[in-house]
């Protein structure tokens, strides 16, 4: 089971909107390993949030699903 922690929150105002960004850090539950990170960006309040990222070793004949609640 994955657990995702939000390791990190950036604030950054430009041209008078407001462009939220995050970084959630992927770890299997009960350990450190970090096995990829996933970034938000929110370009202001009427936008879509754009979710991007990265997983580490994964086996490329190994099926895999993401659940994201």
């Amino acid at each position: 089971m994955f657990v995702l922690f939000v390791s990190v929150l950036l604030l950054s105002i430009h041209h008078g909107q407001c462009t939220i960004q995050a970084t959630a850090n992927l770890q299997f539950d009960g350990t450190s390993t970090l096995i990829g990170t996933l970034q938000f960006v929110q370009n202001d309040a009427n936008s879509s949030v754009i979710i991007t990222g990265t997983l580490y070793s994964l086996n490329a004949s190994t099926t895999h699903v993401c659940l994201i609640k």
